[in-house]
C-alpha cells in the first residue's frame, strides 16, 4: 500500500469514484456531502456512464475513507477507480 493508493492526491487529476446511485437527485445529494469533506475544492458527476462516477478534486491529500463515510449514511456506496492509467 503507497501514499497514493489510499488518498487522493491534489490537483486537477482528481480520483474517480465509481456509485451505486442512479437517480440525479441522489447524485446531486452525494457530490454535496463530499464538499463537506475538509480539503475537497471540486466534485465532478458523470451521468453518461454506468455505474455513475465522481471527480473528486482536492487541494490536499484526503483520505478515501473520509469520502466514504459521508457518502454511506445516505445508503449509497463509492468505489474509488485507479488513480492512474497504466
Amino acid at each position: 500500500m503507497s501514499l497514493i493508493s489510499n488518498k487522493v492526491v491534489p490537483g486537477k487529476e482528481g480520483q474517480v469514484f465509481g456509485t451505486d446511485a442512479k437517480l440525479s437527485k441522489d447524485l446531486e445529494k452525494i457530490r454535496q456531502k463530499i464538499l463537506t469533506v475538509s480539503g475537497v475544492n471540486h466534485v465532478t458527476i458523470n451521468e453518461n456512464v454506468f455505474p455513475r462516477e465522481f471527480k473528486v478534486c482536492t487541494d490536499r491529500l484526503v483520505e478515501l475513507k473520509a469520502i466514504e463515510d459521508v457518502v454511506i449514511p445516505l445508503g449509497f456506496h463509492v468505489v474509488p477507480k485507479e488513480a492512474f492509467d497504466l
